[in-house]
């Protein structure tokens, strides 16, 4: 009898050990989802050109598809940026510490078209190329 309770404490005790090892082995993840998946980053370019359209500034990164264009440009110019906001939008007085002389201006391109709107108003939905040249005044709508 003494070794049937022996021979029963063996199997029990290796059958246990199978188990911890078992299950205790076994990863599970636990983390929440995230809430990013690399199919909704968006690639956005950003150049900035001086008056002889020569880059002062070049950089590229990917961001979250409905990330505001401007908040975009904040990060990858990684705050060399002088702006002003106003009620009807923001005025990008320097970047890359580059400024316009008084008979210049910030010209923005998006998607190598003349921008219809503020930096600010635009949303990143797809790959975008954001591009700054600094124009005469003279030249404005031309």
């Amino acid at each position: 009898m003494n070794s049937k309770k022996n021979l029963l404490s063996v199997f029990l005790a290796i059958l246990l050990f199978s188990l911890v090892v078992f299950f205790g082995c076994t990863s599970q993840n636990t983390l929440p989802p995230s809430t990013s998946s690399s199919s909704n980053m968006v690639h956005v370019s950003l150049v900035v050109l001086d008056d002889a359209n020569l880059v002062i500034f070049s950089s590229s990164s990917g961001f979250d598809a409905g990330t505001n264009a401007f908040e975009a440009m904040k990060i990858l110019l990684k705050g060399d940026l002088n702006f002003t906001k106003y009620d009807f939008g923001v005025m990008v007085n320097s970047i890359a510490k580059k400024s316009p002389s008084s008979s210049q201006y910030w010209a923005l391109y998006m998607d190598g078209n003349y921008a219809s709107m503020g930096i600010d108003s635009y949303q990143i939905n797809s790959p975008m190329e954001i591009k700054w040249r600094l124009e005469s005044i003279s030249s404005f709508g031309s």
